[in-house]
């Protein structure tokens, strides 16, 4: 895999307009990986840091061509390195997560209604509760998380989706231990969660003593 570190321009028009719809932003960053995306041989993970001074941190499985972003998009040349971590059970780790926690319930109302919708979780218990069951299905367990944030997001996509969607967005961090190291490292490749396209789902991990800056 491959982690790459932007600095968009917020002088650029195409910026601010991506940066204020995640779906663009997505589009957008894509162009980076569009080869290996039409083959089906690509997965796309990034979020978005900071607001004053913002970075986008993007995961990739192909290493990605950054030329191909609209002219003047960055303000530096964007930084991108090799990541294959050294994955062991009974690792500790740090984490950050950006996800958008949900469940699936059926509508009360006639049975030719009662169609399963996914829900987003607004409250603290069931958010630490879905984090933990991601985490039972995915190869690692939780030693010490908390949600950093909690928030509503209002987001645009076209297509057959509506026009408008609300997602409940929260942020967690805190430490992770390996229990199955190829369960995990399939997690990492592939995400957590629904809303990628919006800029959720990227699981950052750390050596437990390093620092987890910005992902």
């Amino acid at each position: 895999m491959y982690l790459s570190k932007l600095h968009p321009n917020l002088r650029n028009s195409q910026v601010r307009r991506d940066l204020s719809n995640p779906y663009e932003c997505h589009r957008t960053l894509s162009r980076a990986v569009a080869g290996a995306l039409d083959r089906g041989q690509e997965r796309l993970l990034w979020r978005l840091e900071g607001t004053r001074s913002p970075i986008l941190l993007i995961q990739t499985w192909s290493e990605p061509d950054w030329e191909a972003l609209p002219r003047e998009y960055l303000t530096e040349p964007a930084g991108v390195k090799l990541f294959a971590p050294s994955l062991r059970s009974g690792q500790l780790l740090r984490f950050l997560l950006r996800a958008n926690p949900t469940v699936t319930r059926r509508s009360e109302g006639l049975e030719a209604e009662a169609r399963p919708k996914r829900r987003g979780l607004a409250g603290l218990d069931e958010q630490m509760a879905w984090l933990e069951r991601q985490a039972s299905k995915s190869g690692f367990e939780l030693k010490g998380a908390m949600v950093q944030s909690s928030e509503r997001w209002r987001v645009r996509r076209s297509g057959d989706y509506p026009a408008l969607m609300t997602l409940q967005v929260v942020t967690y961090q805190g430490h992770l231990r390996i229990g199955d190291p190829e369960i995990f490292r399939s997690v990492l490749h592939l995400g957590i969660g629904h809303g990628k396209a919006f800029g959720l789902g990227l699981l950052s991990v750390a050596a437990a003593s390093a620092s987890l800056v910005a992902g």
